[in-house]
């Protein structure tokens, strides 16, 4: 227990918070946010059959408090520290656009000759009524962007920044 003992007399306590609170919202999403448990915890809320974008944006919604509601409230509560040192800020974006415009114009080719196999078609998309109108597909992909942003902000902002002042 001495090793112990002092290995955690020499951790910050920011580090020691991320070092037990990432693994479980990481958990709890991956094993909370799928399909199947979405489906089997929504049929017993409710009887009726619903539309599968409610499923989706339970998911959607999952990973929002999981991966960014419960960092930012660690971060602002916990640790009353600033967001923007956990890389939330627009100005990086703005000097990035020529950069993602680059990375756009490389890529929907790609993905378009990629859409046109077989197998990417029984794949995507993942939710079969966005082919239905632009206004389901919009939906849903709007709800996808809340992923990739929740995602990108737990893993490169709060996971890095909690763990720097042990690891580096």
């Amino acid at each position: 227990y001495a090793e112990i003992r002092d290995y955690l007399a020499m951790t910050s306590g920011k580090t020691l918070i991320g070092l037990i609170l990432c693994p479980i919202l990481i958990t709890l999403t991956m094993r909370l946010g799928t399909l199947p448990m979405v489906r089997a915890t929504l049929a017993s809320i409710t009887p009726a059959k619903l539309d599968p974008i409610y499923h989706w944006y339970s998911i959607f919604l999952l990973q929002l408090l999981m991966l960014y509601v419960i960092p930012i409230l660690c971060i602002k509560l916990g640790f009353k520290e600033s967001l923007s040192a956990y890389g939330h800020q627009v100005r990086p974006l703005v000097r990035l656009w020529p950069l993602l415009l680059i990375f756009l114009a490389v890529m929907l080719p790609i993905t378009y000759a990629s859409s046109l196999k077989p197998s990417f078609s029984t794949y995507y998309p993942l939710y079969r009524g966005s082919l239905e109108s632009w206004e389901r597909f919009i939906l849903f992909e709007a709800g996808f962007l809340v992923v990739f942003f929740t995602q990108e902000f737990f893993f490169r902002g709060f996971l890095i920044e909690v763990l720097k002042p042990k690891f580096g």
